[in-house]
């Protein structure tokens, strides 16, 4: 007889008591929630009239936009990125980012290989940026529909299971046809209203963040800096593999685990990219700088950023037109 296995009752105990825990957190909903830490798109900023602190803003999607100087507040967000108890998020993500700016003076004194503490906590950062990312929500989907579909097809071997349990729960003993998928409709209910409320989603947001912390705690951190100007997209933590540059981020299934180096900007002047083998900070190449900077026009999903007085804005919308036709090539090819 089919059993669940140790692994999922361990899950099914874990999601009744964190759910438990948030019961009192659900009324206190933050529909815009940022993506981007603060502390980190300020460092694309100036601080002018009549804009005051404001970075540039183009959108890839419409390249032939004007460009936008912003402040800081209005970029990298998304609504209702964790729809349960969002305001106890903002919270918990809050407290991780409170230790940034001290970690940030570091590196950019060149100094933050003397501090330990100071290394782990870009590798915070960078965690965050890994989870809370724009890739997060689609994955989560099709993870979703993915295992529901193979939870019911092992399920439909067993139908001698279902008979027993919609006898418990409803007293009928169903027949004919398409008593097993309304069966298992009913079966599946509770959790996909765990998962349509946005609960199974936080949760795994902060599954997600202590797993990437853990892997990135066995990574070296290596420090970029330049007399260049780094920009920084919507999705700015990307996951690599070396050799195979069409291949980027959580979207494309460059998993943490598997992923050559994971490379993140830390501000205008500064990037920082995991390393397996040494830590180092070190001054790299305008060719350097370009191809990072490609990097994270591919993998944004609607918006890049830059300091105002830099001269990336050619730059961006000449690369962005440029990867949209490739796309194009590729789609069309047969």
């Amino acid at each position: 007889m089919w059993k669940p296995t140790p692994e999922a009752l361990s899950y099914a105990e874990m999601v009744n008591k964190r759910r438990a825990e948030l019961a009192f957190e659900v009324g206190r909903h933050v529909r815009k929630q940022h993506l981007i830490s603060q502390v980190l798109l300020r460092r694309f900023t100036w601080d002018k009239p009549p804009q005051g602190i404001a970075l540039a803003r183009v959108d890839i999607v419409r390249p032939d936009r004007r460009l936008d100087i912003v402040g800081p507040r209005t970029c990298g967000k998304a609504d209702d990125f964790i729809k349960y108890a969002s305001g106890s998020a903002e919270e918990m993500w809050s407290r991780i980012e409170n230790a940034f700016p001290d970690a940030l003076a570091a590196a950019d004194r060149g100094t933050i290989l003397e501090y330990p503490e100071l290394i782990e906590v870009i590798k915070d950062m960078v965690a965050l940026h890994v989870v809370r990312s724009n890739d997060a929500p689609a994955i989560h989907r099709a993870a979703w529909e993915s295992n529901r579909e193979g939870l019911r097809s092992q399920v439909r071997q067993h139908p001698e299971l279902l008979r027993h349990y919609m006898d418990k729960e409803t007293g009928f003993i169903l027949s004919g046809t398409g008593w097993i998928e309304t069966a298992l409709d009913r079966l599946e209910a509770p959790i996909r209203a765990k998962y349509e409320e946005g609960f199974l989603f936080r949760i795994l947001q902060e599954r997600a963040y202590k797993k990437v912390r853990t892997l990135l705690g066995r990574r070296h951190l290596q420090f970029l800096n330049t007399d260049q100007d780094f920009l920084i997209g919507d999705t700015p933590a990307v996951s690599v593999l070396h050799g195979k540059p069409d291949k980027i981020g959580l979207s494309d299934g460059v998993g943490i685990d598997v992923a050559d180096s994971v490379v993140m900007p830390l501000g205008r002047r500064l990037y920082v990219a995991t390393d397996s083998n040494n830590p180092a900070v070190g001054r790299v190449p305008k060719s350097t700088v370009d191809r990072l900077n490609r990097l994270q026009i591919s993998a944004a999903k609607n918006e890049v950023y830059f300091h105002p007085e830099s001269d990336l804005e050619a730059f961006v919308r000449a690369e962005t037109k440029l990867q949209a036709s490739n796309y194009d090539t590729e789609t069309r090819s047969p």
